[in-house]
């Protein structure tokens, strides 16, 4: 070692830093062999390790792993070093770390990689041996993770898919499709469901994709159901698609809704109703005619209507001309 590293260690003892800091300070500079020399007299290769990772110093990462770090450590943050090394996408030090025994990290390096949308990193952790399939701690797989994201990374999803991620697998986030609909991509929506996505399953809560594709637009009520969806399925209030419709005054999509022999007299086990109550209530005269010459039953809401009667003369009347032409 040259007179000027050892002068620097002696000054940094004098100091009083420890060995500890004093290995930090020459990884900082690059000084491979004042680093050796530190770690030599006792500092610690695991204390500066994570923060080594996280600045790509490739270098002195390989010297630290030679000298005893533990590759599957975390940082302050609680974050394991492969991920901290996934979020600055420096492929040479992952490699080295996996080889190195980080592989006990690689689940939770997939969720950072698929967060970073960094594919080939995704493609290298799943040849490494990442499931696909495994929860994480937030209670998603990799593939609800990918859908979550704003800008879903299609390349990912079908990596993921191609790998055998499972389309239906129920999660305490939910489901795949769920989470698709959701973000509101239409185009995902439509691969995961050509890719196998099944449309009448529903999340642990009885949420189904065809009652989240009513809180979205028409475009996905159609979607949904030319694939199949049941129109009649009921969530945990015991409400169907219809009623979405009818609180958000979509008049389309009660339509289509209703072109398809929604059952226009469920009624909610949370509010003891029906949609024609509810269009009544909300002063949505075009869709409670539409709905009761379709066939809704107006006994059904007829606390809602004598109300209507006696607040409104003119509908009073509108009723007794409906009665009329029965």
């Amino acid at each position: 070692m040259e007179k000027k590293d050892v002068k620097k260690i002696s000054e940094c003892l004098q100091e009083k830093a420890s060995l500890d800091v004093c290995l930090e300070r020459a990884i900082n500079e690059n000084n491979m062999e004042m680093a050796t020399t530190l770690i030599d007299m006792g500092a610690d290769p695991n204390c500066s390790f994570a923060s080594c990772v996280q600045k790509g110093k490739l270098q002195a990462t390989k010297l630290l792993i030679e000298k005893g770090a533990n590759t599957c450590q975390r940082d302050k943050s609680k974050i394991p070093v492969l991920s901290l090394a996934i979020s600055t996408g420096n492929l040479k030090i992952i490699k080295l770390l996996l080889k190195n025994g980080a592989q006990f990290t690689i689940h939770s390096g997939l969720m950072r990689a698929i967060d970073k949308h960094n594919l080939e990193v995704v493609r290298l952790l799943i040849k490494r041996g990442a499931t696909v399939n495994f929860l994480g701690e937030n209670g998603m797989t990799p593939l609800f993770l990918c859908l979550t994201k704003a800008e879903p990374n299609f390349e990912i999803m079908n990596e993921l898919i191609g790998n055998g991620a499972d389309l239906n697998m129920v999660t305490p986030q939910g489901l795949p499709l769920l989470a698709a609909i959701e973000s509101g991509n239409l185009e995902v929506v439509k691969q995961l469901i050509q890719k196998g996505a099944d449309v009448n399953k529903c999340d642990k809560n009885k949420n189904y994709p065809i009652i989240s594709a009513a809180k979205k637009s028409y475009k996905f009520v159609e979607l949904l159901c030319k694939s199949g969806a049941e129109v009649n399925a009921t969530n945990s209030d015991g409400e169907n698609a219809l009623f979405e419709c009818v609180r958000r005054h979509n008049f389309a999509m009660v339509e289509y809704l209703v072109e398809r022999e929604v059952d226009l007299n469920q009624k909610s086990k949370r509010f003891n109703n029906t949609v024609l109550e509810i269009a009544l209530r909300e002063f949505n005269f075009r869709t409670f005619d539409f709905l009761l010459k379709a066939g809704a039953n107006p006994d059904l809401a007829s606390r809602a209507i004598e109300e209507m009667i006696r607040d409104e003369p003119d509908f009073d009347i509108y009723m007794k001309r409906q009665k009329n032409k029965k």
